[in-house]
């Protein structure tokens, strides 16, 4: 996404899988899979023929970090907290509760942070055009 953000600035913003898999230094294959669930969440758009390939379909500054993360992973959860699968005993009534909660806590904490940064402002800061996050924000 960080590519064709930067392709999105030139007077060619459409990247072919095989020039984004050479600056990437992976398989074009992969390249393909990766970017197929941010195609059908239409932050990318693909055009076939001689002058095809991945461009951004919204403009850099209107999608978020958590768009890119929610089409990428889905509705599969940051981590693991097996919610059934535990059997000890902060697995049981309260502590099974409590133990949900933190985690929906965390992931939607996690989920704001990621939405607070849209991909312009990440091209932004990693070519340090602008000034450094916020103190206790990373990326």
């Amino acid at each position: 996404m960080m590519a064709l953000a930067a392709a999105d600035q030139d007077t060619r913003p459409v990247r072919s899988s095989a020039e984004l898999a050479e600056a990437l230094d992976i398989n074009p294959v992969l390249v393909r899979r990766l970017t197929a669930p941010l195609i059908r969440a239409g932050l990318l758009t693909s055009t076939h023929g001689r002058n095809g390939g991945l461009h951004l379909a919204t403009p850099p500054d209107r999608i978020t970090l958590r768009d890119i993360y929610l089409a990428a992973v889905g509705d599969k959860p940051l981590w693991d907290n097996r919610r059934t699968e535990c059997q000890s005993y902060l697995n049981t009534g309260h502590g099974r509760e409590f133990l949900t909660q933190v985690h929906d806590q965390a992931e939607e904490a996690i989920l704001q942070v990621l939405a607070s940064h849209t991909l312009a402002s990440c091209h932004q800061h990693i070519l340090g055009t602008t000034t450094a996050p916020r103190p206790g924000v990373w990326i």
